[in-house]
């Protein structure tokens, strides 16, 4: 999987491997998750220097005092 900016991406789409799930054999559903896990991964590369960049200067922000507050999503599948 080749990693697309952000803008490109769909974050809240269905994941196409999702469909049927809940019909499939275990060992297939955890061969499709473990593959979107993979991919998944592979978009980190394009996000690398925003990552870094950000980490940074979180750590500059509380070594200064100050507070970090984040928030996440689940999956969409």
């Amino acid at each position: 999987m080749t990693a697309q900016p952000a803008s490109a991406r769909h974050t809240e789409d269905r994941h196409e491997g999702s469909a049927g799930l809940h019909a499939l054999p275990p060992r297939e559903v955890m061969a499709r998750l473990l593959s979107a896990q993979l991919d998944s991964l592979g978009a980190l590369q394009f996000a690398l220097p925003a990552l870094a960049d950000a980490a940074a200067r979180a750590a500059q922000a509380l070594q200064a005092g100050g507070k970090l507050a984040y928030a996440g999503a689940g999956s969409s599948g």
